[in-house]
């Protein structure tokens, strides 16, 4: 057998743009992203039509558009709020720091 030669890759995490507040902000669109994936599987796994096509093309097109649209949106939702936060969070300088001494 041959020896392989690793090389040293960084990692770094997928979403690390995400903050912790971030995904408080948008975890409230988890339960209607819940919802309509948890319609999607069971009408498919129950299947109350025979295969007409038109409730099956219909119902999945009710349900899945919107979860879609939906995750799209809570993404660019998150990226907006981290890009706002970026800009609105102070930077501070060594001429920002307030003056010492007994006079200030």
């Amino acid at each position: 057998m041959g020896s392989f030669i690793t090389l040293p890759v960084e990692r770094t995490p997928v979403l690390e743009w995400l903050s912790r507040e971030t995904v408080v902000d948008i975890s409230i669109n988890g339960a209607p992203l819940f919802i309509l994936a948890y319609f999607a599987v069971l009408i498919e796994v129950a299947s109350p039509w025979s295969f007409d096509p038109l409730p099956v093309v219909l119902t999945h097109t009710l349900t899945l558009f919107p979860l879609v649209v939906l995750v799209f949106a809570t993404y660019y939702a998150a990226r907006a709020i981290e890009r706002d936060a970026a800009r609105s969070a102070p930077t501070r300088d060594s001429t920002d720091d307030p003056p010492e001494g007994p006079d200030r």
